[in-house]
């Protein structure tokens, strides 16, 4: 589920995981896959480390599980994220060909 909303012209987005009833053991290898990518990205996100190092890292963790190819893979078809602040989405894209550098401040 992807939500957010505006406060004081500050904008959030968000983006859950819901399961209805209790989750089948497909469901929880696949959000604890997820998980593992977004840990990934984490670790990629350094200030000064291209944004699209970052959406790499995380899709890394999915191709190699066998999910793919690409960006055709599930939950991970467009990038890995992007900047929040004033505007729903801000510059900050971390997808592939995006050079611009994390740095410090940057809210993602």
């Amino acid at each position: 589920m992807d939500g957010g909303c505006t406060v004081e012209g500050y904008e959030s987005d968000i983006t859950r995981t819901f399961v209805f009833g209790k989750p089948t053991q497909r469901q929880r290898d696949i959000w604890n896959l997820e998980r593992r990518s977004q840990d990934a990205g984490f670790d990629a996100a350094k200030v000064g480390a291209p944004c699209e190092a970052v959406d790499a890292a995380a899709r890394k963790v999915l191709t190699d599980a066998g999910f793919g190819p690409d960006y055709k893979v599930p939950g991970l078809p467009h990038r890995t994220g992007h900047g929040i602040g004033l505007d729903g989405h801000e510059w900050t894209n971390f997808v592939r060909g995006k050079q611009n550098a994390d740095s410090t401040g940057n809210v993602f």
